[in-house]
């Protein structure tokens, strides 16, 4: 039989055999750099990702929208890719008005589940949610929302087999918008749904569960802070009831885009802040306490305006974040920061042409690297904005499509903290299911670089290392010599 690397001779004595473990071992288990690649996914006209994830197979799903059967709308769309990156299958989903495909996550049959929004008439906003097969057909589909816009911006699956998503209504709340809530069961049921907010605009970009069941979500707030748009971060328990609510910022306009839990309990938020004026915006990270209390916080400037919207807990305590930065000379580029945990930055990079790019999300893969995706409109495409997947190795290092080294730097954040008191209502709203038939779309994949994996060298062995082997050899051979006779 073999263990995936040399074949084991069941026949060899046990020192012998112990001997060849330990030498397998050294070269097996030699960790791989990731293969790293940039594509282009182009239909010619309006295309774009928000969201994607490693799947069981070794490939990717990525989900976004694209106007390629509708031009005066978007239909959300999916893409099915392979380990490098080639097309598998791609469908849009509801292109009579518009719709996208803000999330999608795996399933443990090697399904999907998709969340976002759809508008078939141009009028109001639903909530969409969609149960997808291996092959991208609907398994189910319901819509959630009422007389407004609704729409879910973030979905998460829960250890109950059911979903945890956020975003915002303007068809329930205390106002002109509240960051809204739903608790999905497998089959898309409602179990609990609330919003959160005051009188002003209130909306959640990002929810995550965590380890004592609950969840938490963040975004901004108008009703609450200190002034213009506020961060918002909140705890929720398992019912959605408010455990700690606080915003962050100053007198202008503070947003966070993304939350992630943290090994110590605590969280990581990414977002955006006016630095030197309401224009002059600078990435912004906040290390949180479980109890939503800052541990540190930093603000990151790169060219004329930098934005964080994405972040993931990196293995080695520190974290990786995704976005883009805009300068006078390149125009906006897609943007990766890789930060200690302290939020002290250890490698960076940008990507772009001289069009706008930029990155909206960005997840971990079994390799130990990274997906990354979002948008180009530079000459990579067909002139067109053309949905972007970036697969990068940490540090990242894709040179057919790094414009330049952004050289960000650091600097203490200034963000103050205040407590909110968002009016927590239930919401009752009752799923409806919608028939949205999925169509192929004729995507091109444009394959910019592509550098394959390669093994770690194995460090040469020791001479103490050599003599012991030479003795467990010359142990094994008496053994033999002692079995004959």
């Amino acid at each position: 039989m073999t263990d995936g690397c040399h074949a084991i001779d069941r026949g060899r004595p046990r020192v012998r055999r112990l001997l060849a473990a330990l030498t397998g071992a050294l070269v097996c288990s030699s960790p791989a750099y990731a293969a790293q690649w940039a594509q282009i996914y182009d239909t010619g006209l309006l295309d774009f990702a928000t969201s994607a994830e490693a799947t069981a197979d070794g490939g990717f799903i990525v989900a976004g929208a694209t106007n390629v059967l509708n031009l005066s709308g978007f239909g959300a769309w999916l893409l099915k890719l392979d380990t490098n990156g080639a097309i598998i299958w791609q469908h849009v989903y509801d292109s009579a008005g518009e719709a996208t495909a803000n999330a999608v996550r795996q399933l443990d049959d090697g399904g999907y589940i998709v969340a976002g929004f759809r508008n078939p008439t141009f009028t109001d906003r639903d909530a969409w949610v969609l149960r997808l097969d291996p092959d991208g057909d609907v398994v189910w589909q319901k819509s959630y929302g009422g007389a407004g816009n609704d729409a879910v911006k973030s979905l998460e699956r829960t250890s109950d087999g059911g979903y945890i998503m956020a975003g915002y209504s303007t068809s329930f709340g205390a106002g002109d918008s509240d960051g809204w809530v739903l608790k999905l069961d497998a089959d898309g049921n409602v179990i609990w749904q609330k919003t959160y907010g005051g009188t002003g605009p209130d909306e959640f970009n990002s929810v995550q569960p965590t380890a004592d069941g609950g969840y938490v979500v963040s975004g901004y707030t108008n009703s609450f802070g200190a002034g213009g748009r506020d961060a918002w971060v909140l705890k929720l328990d398992s019912n959605g009831n408010a455990v700690w609510q606080r915003t962050y910022g100053g007198a202008g306009d503070d947003v966070a885009t993304a939350v992630a839990p943290t090994a110590d309990g605590g969280y990581v938020v990414a977002g955006y802040m006016p630095t030197a004026g309401p224009l002059d915006l600078d990435a912004w990270l906040m290390k949180l306490d479980m109890s939503g209390k800052i541990v540190w916080q930093k603000t990151y400037h790169a060219g004329f305006t930098a934005y964080s919207f994405a972040v993931q807990a990196a293995p080695d305590g520190g974290y990786i974040v995704g976005g883009a930065t805009i300068s006078p000379v390149t125009g906006q580029d897609a943007w990766l920061l890789k930060v200690d945990r302290n939020g002290n930055i250890v490698w960076q990079s940008a990507y772009g042409g001289f069009g706008l790019e930029s990155i909206s999300s960005i997840s971990r893969t079994p390799d130990g690297g990274y997906v990354a995706v979002g948008q180009t409109n530079s000459s990579f495409g067909t002139g067109g904005e053309s949905a972007w997947v970036l697969k990068i190795d940490d540090p990242a290092s894709i040179p057919c499509v790094t414009l330049m080294s952004p050289m960000a730097t650091a600097s203490e954040g200034s963000a103050t903290t205040g407590t909110s008191s968002a009016t927590v209502s239930a919401t009752h709203v009752a799923p409806s299911d919608t028939s949205v038939v999925p169509q192929a779309t004729q995507a091109s994949a444009q394959r910019q670089c592509f550098s394959p994996s390669a093994p770690v060298p194995v460090p040469a062995l020791s001479e103490w290392a050599m003599l012991f082997m030479a003795a467990l050899l010359g142990l094994s051979g008496a053994t033999m010599s002692g079995r004959r006779a």
